[in-house]
């Protein structure tokens, strides 16, 4: 699995609405932009075979950071970000360096901590099969 990389320079100008996060399914990693340029690049695990992740444009419309049970999975999904109406989110996760969820996008426990304190209700995701960068 490819490693976390945070550029704190960047990430320390964040200020609200000026964070969006953008995922890219095929190379299965999430990226944190603020102000437009790549705050934090990080592993994902988004659905297996079978399932499927929603792709294009949400906004956080749920934010949940301790507490947030899965209805169907009973399973805790700590620093839970729902993507917009849709049954699926952003969370804390188990990630064995292959697609393995459910649905939905998993992250390192640390880095979803740190995306959710750097991203706000309303804040825009991207979900595409395959991105070309910043």
């Amino acid at each position: 699995m490819s490693e976390v990389i945070v550029n704190q320079r960047i990430l320390s100008q964040w200020n609200g609405p000026n964070s969006r996060m953008v995922v890219d399914l095929n190379k299965q990693k999430a990226y944190l932009l603020v102000n437009g340029k790549i705050a934090i690049t990080t592993p994902v695990s988004s659905a297996r075979a079978g399932m499927s992740t929603p792709t294009g444009t949400f906004t956080m419309s749920e934010r949940v950071r301790t507490g947030k049970i899965s209805n169907l999975y009973h399973v805790g999904m700590p620093f839970w970000m729902r993507l917009g109406t849709t049954p699926y989110g952003t969370h804390a996760g188990h990630l064995p360096g292959y697609p393995a969820s459910h649905g939905c996008i998993r992250l390192p426990y640390q880095v979803a901590e740190m995306i959710f304190d750097h991203t706000q209700f309303g804040t825009q995701v991207s979900v595409h099969r395959s991105w070309n960068g910043a």
